[in-house]
């Protein structure tokens, strides 16, 4: 699977990627990811009221 992921990097460069929920578990470890290969990432905050 490494072969996989290396490959990732050109395939992310200076692409944008939107991640709901990136402030923990899958969605955190998601937008972590894709920073690492080469993408923006945007995480919008929303909170909740009530």
């Amino acid at each position: 699977m490494s072969g996989r992921t290396e490959t990732l990097g050109p395939m992310l460069t200076d692409r944008v990627a939107i991640v709901t929920g990136a402030a923990q578990g899958i969605g955190r470890a998601l937008a972590l990811t894709l920073a690492q290969h080469g993408a923006r990432s945007s995480s919008p905050i929303s909170t909740a009221t009530g």
